[in-house]
């Protein structure tokens, strides 16, 4: 926001505004700003001549950017010297231009009173428009384009037709590029009834005019905004692996300056409180907070988890800064690439309060935020044991029965997301069904009869050395193919924001290579045997052996 320098001076029951000096950077608007007019919808020029002095010409327009839906403007001649003198008044391509010749005086009146159709006012005709936005607004903002001479210039806020405010602006004139003029609501004075409320509003007028000198005048718009604005930085203060990025681990400080610019009214802000929670995937680093005036209430206390500063009054032109440090989880969410931040300051004047903003960005409420540098780094480990030892050698034979067990890692500083193992049963093998194992996740495939092979969904896996183990078993084939002299098994784990990772063998200092287990040979012992005549022989024999023996026996029994 611009720091403008402003001199009042009185002048009967209005607060008449004298600019002494305007700074060239324009005044900073509130995102949640009222638009009065933009001045976008054309309307016809209105011109009087004199003489004749006391005559009026008025007409009505509905558009685009305008509060309620209907602007009227009315031009009064009052009086005059020089005959064929002018004043007129027109709104075309984006501004509202008034002006006067020399010897003329009257004004030209601006009114937005709803949609009546009619240059009468009807004070209630805006229906209790909010003009605080909920309590975040507290000025007005007027931008003059050109104003060559002095004017005074008449703001009236009416709730009804018998209440109202108004603030006097005297524009100094050789005013020759955009100018911003912040125009408290503060300062505006009562001239009906109680005064206005700003949360009631009912019609609005400008009035601009001159008895002594010849202006020309162009307005841009008329919005409203809020005086006290809060900006915040952000740099790394601990960068834990010195690469100059946010990485998790690493601190970062916010530092947050809530300026009161010099306004029109010389208005200090009062009961000044900025608020700010820890954001998202950090942990507020206690006690860290200061603050250049006022008391820290929250955030350096043990446990606490949010700032809170009571900064009291910052004087019209003043500024106070609150610094803080967060230190960045690690490990990261899946997905998490900034941190943002945004805070908010409020004020009596602004009880739902002013966001803060990066100054970096555009626009005038943009919240803080920093890239963060992460990402899983996926290790998965698998080792296989003889479970089932059919012969009780020590060896694998065909027939034994192995168990693979994999450990899958993340020693990465984001979390892994969306993790799932697979592996089919390796050749020569057959998987035992309802043997997969998981220490996290579900087995989905594995453990249903006909099932031939594993897979597991594991979900996620957290950062900084989060592990999921996997286990299942397989019997080797018996008997096996001549030639098969080891059993070889690999998976793989796959996510959502890693590449795939296929299993490694940790015993052979090999990186992704499979893991191999040797099947011992078996000795096996030739039995001879017998062709169908070598058999009928056999038989034969047998027989005869067998009626001989018979023979024998009968002839000692007899």
């Amino acid at each position: 926001m611009t720091l403008k320098v402003w001199s009042p001076c009185w002048a009967r029951t209005s607060f008449a505004l004298a600019l002494l000096a305007v700074l060239a950077v324009p005044v900073q608007v509130a995102a949640q700003s009222i638009t009065i007019d933009d001045f976008s919808t054309n309307q016809s020029a209105l011109t009087l001549t004199f003489p004749p002095a006391g005559t009026s010409a008025s007409s009505s327009v509905s558009g685009a950017g305008i509060l309620g839906g209907e602007r009227d403007v009315q031009v009064n001649l009052t009086g005059g010297v020089i005959a064929g003198n002018t004043m007129s008044a027109v709104v075309s391509s984006g501004f509202f231009s008034y002006s006067q010749d020399a010897t003329i005086a009257g004004n030209g009146v601006l009114q937005w009173d709803g949609t009546d159709g009619s240059a009468g006012l009807n004070a209630t005709g805006l229906g209790g428009v909010d003009l605080t936005a909920g309590g975040t607004q507290d000025a007005f903002l007027l931008n003059v384009f050109f104003d060559d001479l002095p004017v005074n210039t008449v703001i009236t806020v009416y709730t009804d037709a018998g209440n109202a405010s108004a603030l006097t602006l005297s524009l100094p004139g050789l005013l020759f590029s955009s100018t911003n003029f912040a125009l408290p609501y503060s300062s505006f004075v009562t001239t009906l009834g109680t005064g206005a409320n700003f949360a009631n509003v009912g019609a609005i007028t400008l009035s601009l005019g001159s008895t002594t000198t010849a202006p020309d005048v162009v307005i841009d718009f008329l919005q409203t905004t809020a005086l006290v604005n809060a900006s915040k930085t952000v740099a790394i203060v601990n960068d834990v692996n010195g690469n100059g990025q946010a990485d998790p681990g690493d601190t970062l400080r916010y530092t947050i300056v809530v300026s009161n610019p010099a306004d029109a009214g010389g208005s200090s802000a009062t009961s000044v409180v900025f608020t700010n929670p820890a954001p998202a995937n950090t942990a507020l680093v206690v006690p860290s907070v200061t603050t250049t005036q006022g008391s820290v209430t929250t955030g350096n206390t043990g446990g606490d988890t949010s700032v809170a500063v009571n900064l009291g009054t910052i004087v019209d032109g003043g500024t106070a800064t609150v610094t803080f440090d967060v230190k960045i989880n690690n490990p990261l969410p899946a997905g998490v690439t900034q941190i943002s931040c945004q805070g908010k300051a409020v004020t009596s004047t602004l009880p739902t309060g002013v966001l803060t903003d990066d100054p970096t960005q555009p626009g005038t409420t943009d919240p803080t935020v920093i890239p963060v540098v992460s990402a899983p780094v996926i290790t998965a480990e698998k080792t296989v044991a003889l479970a089932v030892d059919l012969n009780g050698n020590g060896q694998v034979n065909p027939g034994d029965t192995l168990q693979y067990t994999v450990v899958i890692a993340n020693t990465g500083n984001q979390n892994a997301s969306g993790a799932v193992f697979t592996n089919l049963a390796p050749l020569n093998t057959q998987l035992v069904v309802g043997s997969v194992t998981t220490t996290q996740g579900t087995v989905t495939t594995g453990n249903t009869a006909g099932d031939t092979s594993v897979a597991v969904n594991i979900g996620t896996i957290m950062g900084g050395g989060g592990t999921v183990t996997v286990t299942y078993r397989v019997t080797v084939n018996n008997p096996l193919p001549a030639g098969v002299t080891q059993i070889t098994c690999q998976g793989t784990v796959t996510g959502t924001n890693f590449q795939p990772k296929v299993t490694d063998n940790p015993g052979t200092g090999t990186p992704n290579d499979p893991t191999v287990i040797t099947i011992a040979s078996v000795n096996v012992v030739m039995i001879p045997t017998l062709n169908e005549w070598g058999l009928l022989f056999l038989i034969g024999a047998l027989l005869a052996f067998g009626v001989g023996s018979l023979r024998k026996l009968r002839r000692r029994a007899g």
